[in-house]
């Protein structure tokens, strides 16, 4: 899953990023459940946490709620 030289299976997808001088966010997707993460990176700390829809469940790539 984490091996950097099998390129066949990259179970996480890197969709968008956003950094800053101390930390950054980072949206990536499980190219298995198509669950998409973000992950908020600030000084020292690190946060990870799936992306809900408006009904609060997790948001699944492809599958996004357009107003």
């Amino acid at each position: 899953m984490f091996d950097k030289t099998d390129s066949t299976d990259k179970r996480f997808i890197l969709n968008d990023k956003q950094e800053g001088i101390t930390g950054g966010l980072r949206v990536f997707t499980d190219s298995h459940t198509g669950v998409q993460h973000l992950v908020i990176r600030e000084n020292t700390g690190v946060a990870v946490t799936p992306l809900l829809n408006a009904d609060g469940k997790p948001l699944i790539a492809g599958n996004e709620d357009r107003a």
